[in-house]
């Protein structure tokens, strides 16, 4: 796993103090501490928690926030799949969904193998969560955010819509990772989250269910990438 450097930690938690400050906000988890997504099994069919979940990009625009975790049934492959294209918002309260200027791209995996989202990119297959899980689930993948040349990436909201599958179980209903790059702006607390809603609203409109080709294509990755992600800690204690 691409674990963070401590000054690079220490980075991402200065950018959240920061923010919260300058917001009022009382509780630092509000933004950047991120409580992962809770996947589990409801009649046969993968849930989550929730819709939305927020992320606050460190100011090298990486972060492992939100992880995945919980309990399913044991014995299971369980992966994502991406829905969407990547979704921005500018975090300015009042504005409507829009295009990213520069078209940054996101990269979602672990080194070596990773999933490309970009604001032009649609429904493509993920990665594997957790290969014949034998425990409790707990996984944390880097989310980086990458300018397409020599501009920086803009400050914003940055959504990735995803849905999780597995051979043995029907997939999950689309939920929402808004990342949130704050470095350099002066965005707010209430702007952030404002995005963040404005991006869970247009996105989950309308989702549709992973096609078969795409899960087809799915189930032959999912074979090649559970074996090659052998870094994956399912295991790992949480440090919420």
């Amino acid at each position: 796993m691409n674990v963070l450097h401590p000054f690079r930690y220490a980075a991402a938690a200065t950018i959240l103090v920061v923010a919260c400050l300058l917001s009022g906000a009382t509780r630092a988890e509000t933004i950047g501490h991120a409580f992962d997504v809770q996947v589990s099994v409801v009649n046969g069919k993968l849930t989550t928690n929730k819709d939305l979940y927020d992320g606050l990009f460190d100011e090298f625009l990486s972060t492992t926030d939100p992880g995945f975790s919980g309990a399913p049934p044991t014995g299971q492959q369980y992966a994502f799949v991406v829905a969407q294209k990547l979704w921005y918002h500018s975090g300015i309260v009042g504005n409507p969904v829009s295009t990213a200027p520069g078209n940054p791209f996101l990269q979602v995996g672990e080194d070596p193998t990773f999933v490309t989202v970009s604001q032009t990119s649609g429904q493509q297959p993920g990665l594997t969560l957790a290969s014949s899980l034998s425990g409790s689930l707990h996984v944390h993948l880097n989310f980086e955010l990458f300018p397409q040349g020599a501009s920086p990436a803009p400050a914003g909201v940055y959504g990735l819509v995803l849905q999780l599958t597995s051979p043995s179980f029907q997939t999950s209903d689309p939920f929402v990772i808004a990342l949130a790059n704050i470095s350099g702006s002066e965005l707010t607390l209430e702007g952030v989250e404002y995005g963040s809603a404005a991006i869970r609203d247009a996105a989950l409109v309308a989702v549709p269910e992973p096609g078969a080709s795409t899960l087809a294509v799915l189930g032959t990755a999912l074979v090649a990438v559970g074996y090659g992600m052998r870094r994956l800690k399912t295991g790992r204690q949480s440090c919420k």
